[in-house]
């Protein structure tokens, strides 16, 4: 924080920061007719919401002490925002003004006696957090008497004779933040660098080796350049270059063939041009995409004897924090060292921020074969011109473009689009058309082409854009969709400016940027930035061909399309080559739409309400709303984000499985606004799941959409995140590899194991089959989560993995020391020879199910064998439903149950009247079902290996079933490979991964692991709660806010919760369970989290007496029947809350709807719990599709109840009486004295009525209905209020 003192000596510590909508109504009160003399009617909200920058100084407080709002345009009225720059030209000396150097300030206030000091604070804060700009105007057409504050910082400006009558003011760069002074640096430098050296002696310790800040000074010889920058004539900062470079060893690490492994093509160079004094400092420039040629699709490097080096490195970098934003500032003097060199490179440790100077390079990927300890970042001199235009294209630029697109996939798309441009202006559809072009030097180096976008209600209603907009002050017609972009990667830096400039020449203030997903499975190629290597690391001195590929498939998650340029192929045309956008892009590549939207923000998709438009009639949303579309990803850009850095974090996290959770980590860290994610890694068995679900292809019980993410959110995070195709099967924890089965390993900083639990693979047995067994028939799977209850005393040591050791029985039923399962008969393992027969089918995500269906379609049905569904679960049923609806009749389907394990499994169905319905309806099938059956033989043809038949031993005759394919639901269990890995890498495992409960680690403090995978600590004392008891996705969310605490730099560390070490967090969202059951039914249980149901004990312990269970406390309502297929069922607990629900019906089930009844109050339900007393309870199916009901449905209700809740605690009852709400119902519940006997509710009742909090809470009611009014229509009449 600064200090700042007023006129009359008062001292007011303030901090800059950007201004939130929040700080309006303060700004608002510190207009006054100073300020509006010169910036005339302002309103706050839309001045804030087109501001390219807005800066407001805080007081310790919170308090607005100053603000101010930056546009890259002059105020209204004077010129159009698009063509100011030749108006300055025009009518003032302003030469040297362009769009990319200069803004315009469009209001200032600040408190009474400190607007001097708090106008200087903010010029000086604006200056400092945009490198790039040097100038700030002041352009108002009010000729009023000027603040003499104003006049204080602001100069006038010079104007030609025929200048209009209008206030013209500039503020320069060097007043508040110069640039700096870069000069050889000199020996008697080294004292003072000494202290900045040695606040960072830590980081740069591993980079300067043998080297020191005396060496590096003493010995410069031409080869070895030192350079000083100097604030106020004292050195604020050092930066050591080398021309001597060791390009075989970066050659062997990093992907330089985008660059010509940083050799010069000509031996006679002719390097670009270099400005004498650039307006505006370097910037970043892009990064490569690997080239095509050669049999592998690279480039070949080029003979190190036949060119010369192109590249000099900087050896060692230090900054005084204070001046670190003009770091850029070094660049253009180490360029002059080494004329005849064109490239910049610099070696940074991977976890290392990027400051502002790594901010203007561009990151290498390292190649697939190696995993380097650094970074390696890239500048070219080409990022020093200085001239950077962007205009409207006109005829004359189409033969340019045409040029610059040549050979790019879909440039026949943007040539067609240009072209309507330049003929119509619009589309074939009639929607207007904008296409610009930039320029450097009077060549055309990118372009651009965007569209109206006239799905804004749409977009409004299925993406949360107004987390960042107001749409109330942005017109229609102000939003726009990009269609194209096309720029040459040496000017990747400058998107952001591009795209800024974009807005202002179409007059627009919103910009989208649709993904929608491949088209086909093979356009996910490999992706050459997720680093795989086979063996150990390259050796130094190994060429990159003694590197093996690793057979393992790298599934592309970046899949919008790409174009690849043949360098130096001058008389061929160029060749097309389908390649996954990264990051980077080559000199000869243009930078495509995948690439630029790094400086856009994603955007969450929203949860929609399922409307009864027969109940709703015409008040129903606008088809705008209802229309149904291809799911997309949306990026989204605003006027006032364009100047707003994102954190780039090169931290490698790489997540183990495509779980539920892990899906829900990936999609927080996708959609953080502000970071940028260069390495996040999915390792998966197919990859990202398939949420195009054939409909006759629902095997399993997680094809339910409330088990799978939204397509929109899948999109999002395929977008960012590379997909490694493989199966972990070790864990080298030293080296930090994810070994993956083919001999492939995945580097990692950070790695999440989220693989979830899976059906095992069943073992016969070979029990002898002469008999009945009567009593203790077991599984030899798995146990499921529910089963696997270590009741054990013993404590445990957080530090020492041998106190749950993982080699103990206790594993389940793997065996201690290979992980396989084991018989409980002999307790060795019985593998199936030769591994799992053909027709033995265990699904475990939607490939398997669609390759289930195809068995069926193909084989099953054709030849008329049986099909055996074994095991136990709902995924049991929802199998039996989905063969009968392929056609397989139901005497050829039998259902053989496994008996329960050692813990009393509750009913799957969660209701005992949906158990009897779905009996009922395997009956009238006529499917056979088999309880209580355990596998003891597989009989098999030899020939084929398929199975024959199969033997299971019962309570009774043993059971013997001829059979066609065999559907496996046998006990869920940790996966053998991932039980391998984590107890070859002594991980301590304890039934499950054991984990700490709030941090999420294990027994390695760089692997967590999440999700029913995974169990609590045994220091807890909390055996029956784990991750398996909770919400998947709210436990990954969570597990994301835990990794972001620890890499986001602007998130502050959580609160200190008491006791931390004895107690498990809470999560608060519902289990869901669901599917399509025999009969046709459609099955929904929602139920609060709930412990695991404890181990039984043998029945020789049980005692004599065993009292009841306890009574459910709370009360039900149930309307319809099982046998009507309209069941409905909510459970109140004893608050009246909602704690679970069951609905069973033959219609399909508005299922986003019934989760949002979950933990709502009857009252809110209309008073659903009186009704139901006071007479016949109504359908609650088509209470719930009655119009009152939408507004609970609706995602922001949420939010009003937070608002709500927020007023009652906080607004005092009357002004005499400062009593809050909430405090008065905390006296009565205490028994108040002054009530007399009366009635609490009928007090409160009355106090309430003249209360404060009735009227803001009738406010925020309406406020929400108002603000929601395109999706609640009917509850808000037509018109204004």
């Amino acid at each position: 924080m600064r200090t700042l003192r007023s006129e009359r000596g008062e001292e007011q510590a303030v901090a800059a920061r950007r201004t939130e909508s929040a700080d309006a109504r303060e700004i608002d009160a510190l207009l006054g007719p100073p300020a509006g003399s010169v910036f005339g009617r302002v309103n706050v909200i839309h001045l804030l919401e087109r501001a390219n920058l807005a800066v407001t100084l805080a007081g310790e407080g919170g308090e607005v002490v100053g603000h101010a709002s930056f546009l890259d345009h002059p105020i209204g009225g004077l010129v159009d925002p698009a063509h100011w720059e030749p108006y300055m030209q025009k009518h003032f000396q302003a030469g040297t003004l362009t769009p990319l150097n200069t803004l315009f300030l469009h209001l200032f206030v600040a408190q009474p006696g400190f607007a001097p000091d708090s106008v200087r604070e903010i010029l000086r804060a604006v200056f400092h957090a945009v490198p790039e700009l040097h100038f700030i105007c002041l352009l108002s057409p009010h000729l009023h008497p000027l603040d003499p504050v104003l006049e204080e910082v602001f100069e006038p400006l010079q104007t030609h004779q025929d200048a209009p009558p209008c206030v013209a003011l500039i503020s320069y760069r060097h007043q508040y933040c110069p640039r700096l002074h870069v000069r050889q640096g000199r020996e008697e430098d080294h004292d003072e660098l000494l202290h900045i050296v040695s606040e960072q002696s830590t980081e740069l310790e591993e980079i300067l080796g043998g080297y020191s800040l005396a060496t590096l000074l003493e010995e410069q010889d031409p080869q070895h350049q030192t350079a000083v920058c100097e604030s106020g004539g004292a050195a604020v900062g050092f930066m050591s270059v080398s021309a001597d470079v060791e390009l075989e060893v970066l050659d062997q690490s990093f992907d330089l063939s985008a660059f010509g492994g940083l050799y010069r093509p000509s031996p006679d160079p002719h390097p670009a041009p270099l400005p004498d004094n650039p307006t505006e400092p370097a910037a970043d420039q892009g990064g490569g995409v690997e080239d095509e040629g050669g049999e592998d699709g690279q480039q070949a490097a080029p003979e190190a004897s036949s060119l010369q080096p192109n590249v000099f490195c900087v050896q060692m970098f230090v900054m005084d924090k204070e001046h670190e934003t003009r770091s850029l500032d070094f660049l253009p003097y180490v360029f002059k060292l080494f004329p005849d060199r064109d490239l910049c490179v610099i070696a940074v440790p991977r976890r290392a921020p990027e400051g502002p100077l790594l901010q203007g390079f561009q990151r290498v990927p390292p190649r697939p074969g190696c995993t380097p300890h650094q970074e390696l970042y890239l500048f070219h001199r080409t990022g020093l011109l200085r001239s950077f235009l962007v205009r409207r294209a006109v005829g004359a630029d189409r033969a340019a473009v045409c040029d610059l697109v040549a050979g790019v996939t879909g440039h026949r798309s943007l040539l067609d689009d240009l072209d309507m441009f330049l003929q119509a202006r619009r589309d074939p559809e009639g929607v207007p058309l904008e296409a610009l072009v930039a320029q450097v030097e009077g060549q055309v180096v990118g372009v651009v082409i965007l569209r109206d976008e006239e799905d804004v209600e749409f977009l409004r209603a299925h993406y949360g854009v107004e987390s960042f907009v107001y749409f109330s002050q942005h017109a229609t017609r102000e939003h726009g969709r990009l269609r194209h972009l096309r720029l040459l990667p040496l000017f990747q830096h400058l998107t952001p400016h591009l795209l800024r400039d974009v807005l202002r020449l179409a007059h627009k203030t919103c910009l989208y940027l649709r993904t929608y997903p491949p088209l086909h499975p093979a356009q996910q190629v490999g992706d050459p930035s997720v680093p795989l290597v086979t063996g150990g690391p390259t050796a130094p001195g190994q060429g990159r061909g003694d590197a093996k590929k690793v057979p393992v498939g790298a599934q592309g998650s970046r899949w919008l399309w790409a174009c690849q340029l043949h360098p130096s192929s001058t008389s061929a045309p160029p060749q097309l080559h389908l390649s996954t956008p990264q990051p980077e892009a080559s000199p000869y590549r243009l930078h495509s739409l995948s690439s630029s939207s790094y400086c856009m923000v994603p955007l969450a998709p929203r949860r929609q309400v399922v409307y009864p438009l027969g109940e709703l009639g015409h008040n129903a949303p606008s088809w705008r709303i209802m229309q149904q579309q291809e799911a997309f990803a949306v990026r989204f850009l605003s006027r006032k984000l364009t100047l707003e850095p994102k954190v780039v974090l090169n931290t490698r996290v790489v997540v183990v499985g495509a779980s539920l959770t892990a899906l829900a980590f990936l999609e927080v860290l996708a959609l953080c606004p502000h970071l940028r994610f260069t390495s996040l890694t999915l390792v998966s068995p197919h990859g990202f799941p398939d949420n195009r679900i054939h409909g006759d292809a629902h095997f399993l019980s997680t094809s339910c959409p409330p088990s799978r993410c939204s397509d929109s959110a899948l999109l999002a995070v395929r977008s960012v995140v590379a997909v490694v195709t493989g199966r972990m099967v070790a864990l080298q924890r030293a080296e930090k590899w994810v070994v993956l089965s083919g001999g492939g390993r995945v580097p990692y900083d950070h790695l999440i194991i989220a693989t979830g639990l899976q059906h095992q693979v069943p073992c016969p047995t070979g029990a002898p089959l002469g008999g009945p067994q009567t009593e203790d028939l077991q599984t030899e799977d798995l146990q499921s989560p529910q089963t696997e209850d270590p009741q054990s005393p013993q404590t445990e040591d957080p530090q020492s993995p041998q106190t749950e050791d993982p080699q103990s029985p206790q594993t389940g039923d793997l065996h201690p020391q290979t992980g396989d399962p084991q018989s409980p008969q002999t307790g060795d393992p019985q593998p199936l020879p030769g591994g799992p027969p053909p027709n033995l089918l265990t699904l475990t995500d939607q490939r398997d199910c669609d390759a289930a269906r195809d068995l069926v379609c193909l084989e099953l049905l054709e030849t008329g064998g049986n099909a055996v569904v074994y095991g136990g679960g709902l995924d049991l049923y929802t199998c039996v439903e989905t063969l009968l609806a392929l056609g397989v009749p139901g005497s050829r389907i039998h259902l053989v149950l496994a008996p329960p394990g050692p813990a009393p499994a509750p009913c799957c169905f969660g209701d005992p009247e949906v158990g009897r319905a779905v009996d009922g309806a395997l009956r009238g099938a006529g499917v056979p079902v088999h309880r209580d059956c355990v596998l003891a033989r597989m009989d098999t043809d030899r020939r084929s290996g398929r199975i024959t038949s199969l033997s299971f031993s019962t309570r009774g005759a043993p059971l013997h079933l001829p059979c066609g394919v065999l559907f496996n639901f046998s006990g869920e269990g940790v996966d053998r490979d991932v039980f391998r890995s984590v107890h070859g890498a002594s991980l301590v495992f304890d039934g499950r991964l054991v984990v700490d409960a709030h941090n999420f680690l294990t027994a390695d403090p760089a692997v967590r692991a999440a999700g029913p995978l995974t169990k609590f600590s045994r220091r807890y004392r909390a055996e029956r709660w784990a991750h398996a008891c909770y919400s998947s996705r709210e436990v990954g969310r969570a597990l994301a806010a835990a990794m972001l605490a620890l890499l986001d730099p602007t998130v502050e560390p959580p609160p200190g919760r008491p006791d931390p070490d004895h107690l498990i967090p809470e999560y608060s969202q519902p289990r869901v369970r669901g599917g399509r059951l025999p009969g046709g039914f459609h099955y929904l249980h929602v139920s609060k989290p709930s412990p695991l149901p404890p181990v039984q004990p043998p029945p020789s312990a049980l005692p004599l007496f065993q009292p009841p269970p306890p009574p459910q406390q709370g009360a039900a309502v149930v309307t319809g029947s099982v046998d009507e297929g309209n069941y409905f069922r909510i459970h109140l607990d004893r608050y009246q809350k909602v704690d679970a629900l069951t609905c069973l019906s033959l219609e399909p089930l508005p299922l986003s709807n019934y989760l949002c009844l979950y933990g709502r109050h009857q009252l809110l339900l209309n008073q659903l719990l009186a009704r139901s007393q006071d007479g016949p309870t109504p359908d609650l199916y088509r209470f719930f599709r009655e119009p009152w009901s939408l507004a609970l449905f609706h995602d922001r209700f949420p939010d009003l109840e937070q608002e709500i809740q927020q007023g009652l605690e906080s607004l005092p009852l009357t002004d005499e009486d400062p009593t809050t709400v909430t405090e008065l119902i905390r006296q009565l519940a205490a028994g108040r004295p002054d009530l007399r006997g009366g009635d609490p509710a009928l007090y409160l009742r009355e106090r309430f009525a003249r209360s404060h909090a009735r009227a803001a809470l009738r406010t925020s009611a309406l406020n929400y209905l108002s603000f929601n009014r395109s999706q609640l229509p009917g509850y808000m009449p037509r018109g204004p209020l």
